[in-house]
């Protein structure tokens, strides 16, 4: 196994679990410089079992498929639903345990969406608990990382009253 595949999820199309880890290997394959057109052929690399078996016919059916197209199809046939909306998700998620657990969920989510800063912030804010959400309103910040630190602190604040 090469480098490269160690930082491609394996997917076998048996856990549709499997399929938002497989949605990963874009960020992967940015991050280690893969050229976009060689996306496909890196995620394909690491599948096996019904996947492969999906890939060989999706590979027959499309001449030059674009990766949307490939993520596209992989979600049909694999996911749970038939469409996921990362926009939508991210605009609807809320914190309901931890500010750290909820920032795991949402740079996740963030890491799929094309927003500016300053509404990955807003949005950020806008969805924290109340009780934080209400410090949380009356600072200007400028990076999310600032946001995500300064809701931390007013979490732990909160914890030792």
């Amino acid at each position: 196994m090469s480098l490269l595949h160690a930082y491609v999820e394996d997917f076998k199309g048996k856990n549709p679990n499997e399929l938002q880890q497989s949605d990963m290997s874009s960020q992967n394959s940015t991050a280690k410089h893969v050229p976009r057109e060689e996306w496909i052929e890196t995620a394909t690399a690491c599948m096996s079992g019904d996947a492969t078996s999906w890939y060989m016919w999706f590979d027959h059916k499309h001449a030059n498929p674009t990766w949307e197209q490939f993520k596209a199809s992989l979600q049909l046939r694999f996911g749970d639903s038939t469409y996921i909306d990362d926009d939508e998700d991210l605009k609807n998620l809320v914190q309901t345990t931890t500010v750290q657990a909820y920032q795991k969920q949402f740079e996740r989510l963030a890491s799929m969406v094309q927003w500016t800063e300053r509404s990955l912030i807003g949005t950020f804010k806008g969805s924290l608990k109340n009780e934080i959400k209400i410090d949380m309103k009356t600072q200007c910040y400028d990076s999310l990382d600032e946001c995500f630190a300064m809701a931390r602190i007013y979490e732990e604040r909160l914890e030792k009253k």
